[in-house]
């Protein structure tokens, strides 16, 4: 038997278990400017971050509730690429996808219970910059 949930019901479901909105933790980013920890983290290389943005689309970021931040942007059909504020972008390029870093940082905001992609999550509880 398979069990259909509506978008409105799994925003509710995921909110009302974890206790607070999953929206306010997820925000899309699309500019340079939207984030002083955008520019820290690129080391002022305006072009490689828009590079990024060209070829893979938006990034978000996503606060998990041990008062983590990461940068993830999709990368291909099924790779995550996720970068936590503050690391070093020559030791964890975006453009190279980390193994499981989609079930880990699922795992740190609290949801990987429910078994649903990323994707999913952030398709549902996105708020653009």
């Amino acid at each position: 038997m398979k069990i259909i949930i509506t978008e409105n019901r799994l925003t509710n479901l995921i909110n009302q278990t974890l206790g607070y909105d999953l929206s306010d933790t997820i925000k899309m980013v699309t500019d340079w400017e939207s984030d002083i920890n955008i520019r820290r983290m690129f080391k002022k290389d305006k072009e490689y971050f828009d590079m990024l943005l060209y070829n893979w689309g938006p990034m978000y970021w996503i606060n998990t509730p041990n008062d983590g931040k990461w940068l993830v942007q999709q990368v291909g059909d099924n790779h995550w690429s996720m970068i936590e504020a503050g690391i070093d972008l020559n030791i964890r390029r975006p453009d190279r996808p980390l193994a499981g870093v989609e079930s880990q940082l699922l795992s740190y905001m609290g949801v990987s219970m429910f078994g649903i992609p990323l994707k999913t999550i952030i398709d549902n509880f996105v708020k653009e910059e």
